[in-house]
């Protein structure tokens, strides 16, 4: 299990600023072992600063999570991994599942940290048991938003290009395919067979109509 920083951002469009909640971001996959590199967030293409980002204290009696300024100042960094899973070269199959087996362990342990409490495991008394299905639970629930963002993906109706836009990838795409081929043409002329396309178009819906 390897155990880095990440950030929750939270806009507040009508104030115009952000607060980023920083928060352990735990990699199931990954052993401490594992390689990582700097990282810095972004938010609205700009730098997040540590001025905008509060730390996590706990939780109150509740559960509810508690945070509070950090209090430092500058750019935020962390690190991310380098590898989306455990490096496993070199490894005999009965390291690998001695390595992959305590990985389960570690992740049984980590929810069992997080939702032990849960009131659906209440009448579960093995801790093996409850740590087990807490992480089966996560994982028919990461699968589901897995699938749920890739039909979205897939799906999504993308917003209508406007004139102006379509107009200046055409003028793009004459200027680059004539420069590909060696040939010259300037802005101004390709506007001209942009406006000579669109002009034969106009016709053409005429005679079809």
């Amino acid at each position: 299990m390897l155990k880095l920083k990440d950030l929750v951002l939270m806009n507040d469009k009508a104030a115009k600023k952000y607060t980023a909640y920083e928060i352990d971001r735990v990699y199931l996959d990954l052993q401490d072992t594992d390689k990582t590199k700097p990282a810095n967030a972004t938010n609205n293409k700009e730098l997040v600063t540590w001025q905008n980002v509060k730390v996590f204290t706990g939780r109150d009696s509740e559960g509810k999570t508690l945070f509070e300024p950090s209090g430092k100042t500058g750019t935020w960094e962390g690190l991310v991994p380098v590898s989306k899973v455990t490096d496993l070269a070199g490894k005999t199959q009965e390291e690998i599942e001695a390595i992959v087996g305590q990985m389960i362990v570690d992740a049984c342990n980590h929810l069992l940290s997080l939702y032990g409490s849960d009131k659906a495991y209440a009448d579960i008394k093995d801790v093996n048991t409850k740590g087990q299905l807490l992480l089966l639970s996560a994982c028919q629930y990461g699968a589901d938003l897995w699938l749920r963002s890739e039909v979205q993906g897939d799906h999504r109706e993308k917003p209508a290009e406007s004139p102006e836009d379509s107009k200046k990838k055409f003028i793009a795409r004459i200027i680059a395919d004539a420069k590909a081929n060696g040939k010259v043409i300037t802005e101004a002329k390709a506007e001209k067979i942009y406006a000579a396309s669109q002009a034969a178009l106009l016709e053409e819906e005429e005679v079809t109509a």
